[in-house]
């Protein structure tokens, strides 16, 4: 668990992989190991989730950590986790879903909107939370938070892009989901997987 965390905190990117191709599953996830991006989040409402996980899990064993997302409950997170995700991300703060992930050693990051959930999630082991819609709360809101709760690892998710990112960094930020803005669809479907590792490599400079 810890190792994963280290590399999410180091990095500062879980690259969301969400309702893609199976294939280009794989194809986008060459291009973010090439780029320096080394934490893939496949959502499990993308057709064949679980197979991709397993899969990914093989693939890049040696390259990159694989997560998954949109765990909203004890059956998704036993379900990802058979399937060898090594991460779980939430959109929301089930008390259940954490403790089977903790049980299993398996790093979980539960949506939280207010500091109240951000404590509970805090009390009940989570070492990092997932911030979400991060955009409708805003880099200042971020920035408040840290005062009393510093200790905590925020995860911001919802909104975030180049235009963006830096502010929220300043306000205490740890690290960042990022989906459609970093995962272009447009390159995908045009098989332009050139254009979208200059893109990875664009917010890979930002962050570090």
């Amino acid at each position: 668990m810890k190792q994963v965390l280290d590399n999410i905190l180091n990095k500062k990117i879980v690259a969301i992989l969400r309702g893609l191709e199976y294939e280009q599953n794989f194809r986008v996830m060459d291009s973010l190991v090439e780029a320096g991006i080394t934490n893939f989040e496949v959502t499990l409402n993308t057709k064949g989730a679980l197979a991709i996980i397993e899969e990914a899990a093989k693939r890049y064993e040696k390259s990159a950590f694989i997560g998954a997302g949109t765990v909203k409950n004890s059956e998704d997170a036993l379900q990802a986790i058979d399937a060898g995700a090594q991460f779980l991300i939430s959109p929301n703060l089930s008390e259940a879903c954490i403790k089977t992930a903790l049980q299993k050693d398996i790093l979980i990051a539960p949506g939280v909107f207010s500091p109240t959930e951000i404590v509970k999630a805090y009390e009940l082991g989570c070492e990092i939370v997932k911030l979400f819609p991060a955009v409708a709360l805003g880099s200042e809101y971020i920035r408040q938070l840290k005062g009393p709760l510093d200790d905590i690892k925020i995860m911001a998710v919802g909104g975030m892009d180049l235009s963006n990112m830096e502010a929220y960094m300043r306000s205490g930020v740890n690290a960042f989901g990022l989906g459609a803005c970093l995962i272009k669809a447009e390159f995908i479907s045009e098989g332009r997987y050139d254009l979208l590792k200059l893109h990875f490599q664009d917010y890979v400079r930002l962050v570090g």
